[in-house]
């Protein structure tokens, strides 16, 4: 049991289970913690036809308002493309949404996922290092043609900005997780260190990993599966070299790092690469992960070993 007692709250939001724990001291900040993870849902869902990121997608190339949280969301899915080398890519909306994946999960495993964009005669699928963002001005200029994703990274920005609004309002310790992505932060935590399990494909254990400080994201193919129109397998995470489902040799993989929505996108780019060019782009990066093979093999990442439990 935690040595210091802890106030929690469990909910709903972007797209799954979510819950936000701080010291009990910090329990009044609960509330205005669940309202802001519903807010950041509002303003990015691509399911949403009035969220600020499908308002955005609909201005084809024309320059936006929009609030800072988008702006910020923008621009990290900038630095992401770069420093994945364009495995993460934040602007293959249309190609997801061609596969099947165009409503909520719980409705595409029920077969009502349609196709519902198209490029609109463009042949050369624009590039989310031409969108320009004004942050001060909060003015975004997507490429024409370009339909942002928040997937892969909505989540992890979502979980910085809530712990920094905890810490921010006086929380001595946070611990936010919004379907699986983790921030962890501040001091006095009630707990050595937070535990994230390792799974094989067949879910039996691999091992753990922890950390005391920081962000934990898994990306993977096995949970997020639907039958396309052709009646073949499909999943959400696209290869942008192809604009198709990734073939890869990665069931999954799961990161570390200082702040959540580097974790995620990492996490993603690595899975599409497959286990040669994602393992060696982990490496590159100095990233701590633990990728797992379609076979069940535990590969591990960068400076993992200090965080092996």
């Amino acid at each position: 049991p935690p040595p210091t007692p802890v106030a929690d709250r469990t909910f709903r939001a972007m797209g799954g289970r979510a819950s936000v724990s701080v010291d009990d001291a910090s329990a009044p900040i609960l509330d205005q913690l669940v309202d802001e993870a519903i807010r950041l849902e509002s303003l990015w869902s691509r399911f949403l036809d009035d969220s600020e990121i499908s308002r955005l997608n609909a201005c084809d190339g024309a320059p936006a308002f929009v609030s800072s949280e988008t702006a910020q969301l923008i621009e990290a899915g900038q630095r992401a493309f770069s420093a994945t080398r364009g495995y993460f890519d934040p602007l293959m909306l249309r190609e997801i949404t061609a596969a099947g994946y165009s409503t909520t999960f719980e409705l595409v495993g029920a077969g009502a996922g349609v196709s519902h964009l198209s490029h609109q005669g463009i042949e050369v699928r624009p590039s989310i290092d031409d969108a320009e963002v004004d942050p001060v001005l909060g003015l975004v200029q997507l490429p024409r043609g370009a339909a942002f994703d928040p997937g892969g990274i909505g989540k992890g920005l979502a979980t910085d900005r809530l712990a920094g609004m905890a810490l921010g309002a006086g929380a001595q310790w946070v611990v936010v997780d919004l379907g699986g992505d983790i921030r962890v932060s501040g001091h006095e935590l009630p707990f050595r260190e937070f535990r994230v399990d390792i799974a094989h494909p067949d879910g039996s254990p691999l091992g753990a990993v922890g950390f005391a400080d920081g962000a934990a994201a898994t990306s993977g193919t096995g949970k997020r599966r639907w039958l396309g129109a052709d009646g073949r397998q499909r999943h959400h995470l696209l290869d942008p070299r192809t604009g198709k489902p990734a073939v890869s040799d990665l069931a999954a993989v799961t990161v570390l790092a200082s702040v959540g929505w580097w974790a995620e996108a990492a996490a993603t780019a690595a899975v599409v690469a497959g286990r040669d060019r994602g393992v060696a782009l982990l490496h590159e990066l100095g990233i701590p992960a633990i990728a797992v093979t379609t076979e069940g093999q535990a590969v591990r990442c960068g400076p993992i070993e200090e965080f092996l439990l």
